[in-house]
């Protein structure tokens, strides 16, 4: 997971070959569908991790 690696926008969007716009609205979404505050939030829960 690219995220998870702490990789920039630019580097993933380079990496998948799309704009790293596509990849700042993709990790907005996921912020909002998981109700996360930031990355590190979003992949504690995606790993099953708790928060805090």
């Amino acid at each position: 997971m690219h995220l998870g690696e702490g990789r920039t926008s630019k580097e993933i969007a380079r990496l998948l070959t799309i704009s790293p716009r596509t990849v700042e609205a993709y990790r907005a979404k996921l912020l909002r569908k998981f109700s996360a505050g930031n990355v590190a939030e979003l992949l504690a829960h995606l790993g099953g991790m708790p928060v805090g």
